[in-house]
């Protein structure tokens, strides 16, 4: 019997519908994080993704006795929420009309499908993967605003960030220690110093990211006494070495020679929920032989207290 290989498709992405979005937060330590800690979350429609932000100090806050007077702060920042822009990722499986024909029947049909979805589905986790690390600046401007935004090795310099400007809002930036040595003792020595810095009583960094070099230190540093412990997702796929009470995971995708010191707490993927990688209808494409099935990302990675994050790079 005849198999029509865009309807397969169609019925199983619907099938697997539930767990696209897993299949590529899986596959990340930080969005497998994210996802465990439920900060993967669905947002509203907007012009922008406003994420409510954690800033300042509250000045009323006081000891008193009886009916002492209380100052209502007047001094606290104004700012109050992040903007962030939405950021668009899509891919399509196509089938031809040669394709069809070639693997219609049921025995070849679903092998043929299955692979084509998987090759799809790979390159959307790799490309996800890598934009989690970026600038928010790559393919125009279109990819996600990665740690290279969000916890910028410059903090202090020119830049916008969740529409707050850095520079007039110090309570903006983020930790970040550049030309640290490079060995594993001085790697060790600099991420205690940074864990205090990033460091508010139970407020720490339960997440360090690493490229091969760093992590290959960190591993030096602790010879016979190294261990593994798995993350919350097991299929993940990864394994993590303690750093005191956060694990630290290699990343491919990691800038060279640099380790971030994540508090997840603080991190969050926002999409919307009808595009959180998600199925599309299948169409025929009207001036050519072959028929589509979308995938399609919308969203963005926000922090909501960057002073709680640091990154370290290595000379």
């Amino acid at each position: 019997m005849a198999v029509h290989l865009g309807d397969l498709v169609a019925t199983t992405l619907a099938l697997r519908a539930t767990s696209i979005a897993d299949t590529i937060t899986n596959e990340h330590p930080l969005l497998n994080r994210l996802a465990s800690k439920g900060n993967v979350k669905s947002t509203p429609s907007g012009r922008s993704i406003y994420q409510p932000i954690i800033y300042g100090t509250n000045t009323s806050v006081k000891w008193f006795a009886g009916y002492e007077a209380f100052t209502p702060p007047t001094d606290q920042q104004i700012i109050d929420v992040a903007e962030y822009q939405w950021k668009q990722q899509g891919a399509f499986i196509s089938i031809s009309g040669l394709e069809q024909i070639q693997n219609s029947g049921e025995s070849q049909a679903i092998p043929f499908v299955s692979a084509r979805i998987d090759q799809c589905m790979a390159e959307m986790k790799n490309t996800a993967g890598a934009s989690c690390f970026s600038d928010g600046t790559g393919s125009g401007g279109k990819e996600l605003g990665g740690l290279a935004s969000l916890v910028s090795t410059t903090p202090s310099a020119a830049g916008v960030v969740g529409g707050i400007d850095q520079v007039a809002n110090t309570f903006w930036r983020n930790n970040a220690v550049t030309g640290v040595t490079a060995t594993g003792a001085g790697l060790v020595l600099a991420m205690n110093k940074q864990w205090r810095v990033v460091s508010v009583g139970t407020e720490t960094p339960d997440l360090l990211i690493s490229d091969e070099i760093n992590f290959a230190f960190y591993e030096s540093t602790l010879q016979n006494l190294v261990r593994f412990t798995e993350t919350k997702k097991a299929d993940a796929g990864f394994q993590a070495l303690k750093y005191k009470n956060a694990d630290f995971v290699y990343d491919a995708y990691c800038p060279t020679k640099t380790t971030y010191q994540l508090n997840t707490d603080t991190i969050f993927l926002r999409a919307h929920p009808d595009r959180m990688w998600t199925k599309g209808k299948t169409r025929d494409v009207t001036n050519a032989d072959y028929n589509v099935t979308p995938i399609w990302f919308m969203g963005n990675l926000c922090t909501n207290n960057r002073r709680r994050n640091g990154v370290l790079v290595t000379a």
